[in-house]
């Protein structure tokens, strides 16, 4: 079932800046299993001790990935043939960094981009035949260091759920409403959740000040309060819903 365009806009939020540590294929099932460290804070206003979500994506049709053992746009960079359960095995020692953008589900020409990179997918694999209506997500994640990597991944699905990582039962709204909270308090300047996520949501008068501190390669992503602020367009899109 295609998800209602009406909850695509608050389910990306939640997953953006999202962390993808774990993934599992049942062929049999044709189910996916992620699990994605997220931006997150619980419904009274404290932060969880662990914000990892697992997602499982159901009647999974196809399911392509690409590693490549460099940059994101190193055309040279040696892309590694693999089956898909041997991404588990990839990911326990990627240490890769979050994904953003805003938008990772039924992503508009998010088929053109795939076109991209299909021809040289680490692998493609299809479980059965794709609906015309089916979901898709894009999910990608990067390591940097001598040794880069860059990891692409795409899931053609019908539906998802959400649990805890503790196994409790999760609906969407919870899900993403644990997320609109988190982004609220990293967009309010939160000091806890700043220190959780790394993102730094700061005002143009603490904008010098801020990227004087934050240097080297674990410098926080900084989302300054001006007209051309990514979450300021968000909210703008959102709210007009």
């Amino acid at each position: 079932m295609r998800i209602p365009d009406d909850i695509l806009d608050p389910l990306n939020c939640a997953l953006n800046e999202s962390r993808l540590t774990q993934f599992s294929l049942d062929r049999e099932l044709k189910k996916v299993t992620i699990v994605l460290e997220t931006v997150a804070m619980n419904q009274d206003g404290t932060i969880p001790d662990d914000s990892r979500v697992v997602i499982t994506f159901h009647n999974v049709c196809r399911l392509a990935g690409k590693l490549k053992h460099g940059i994101w746009n190193d055309e040279s960079a040696r892309i590694e043939t693999l089956q898909p359960e041997e991404l588990t095995e990839r990911l326990r020692n990627f240490n890769g960094h979050t994904m953003y953008g805003w938008d990772f589900i039924n992503v508009e020409n998010s088929d053109k981009e795939f076109q991209k990179w299909e021809a040289d997918a680490s692998f493609d694999l299809e479980l059965s035949d794709c609906k015309k209506d089916v979901n898709t997500i894009d999910i990608f994640s990067e390591h940097y260091s001598q040794k880069s990597k860059t990891l692409d991944l795409r899931v053609w699905f019908e539906e998802l759920d959400f649990r805890s990582i503790t196994g409790l039962p999760m609906t969407t709204k919870e899900f993403i409403d644990r997320g609109i909270r988190g982004w609220n308090a990293v967009y309010n300047g939160h000091k806890g959740m700043t220190k959780v996520s790394g993102i730094v949501a700061a005002g143009s008068d603490e904008k010098e000040n801020n990227n004087t501190q934050q240097k080297g390669a674990n410098q926080a992503r900084h989302l300054h309060k001006t007209q051309g602020n990514l979450l300021l367009k968000f909210w703008s899109r959102l709210t007009k819903k």
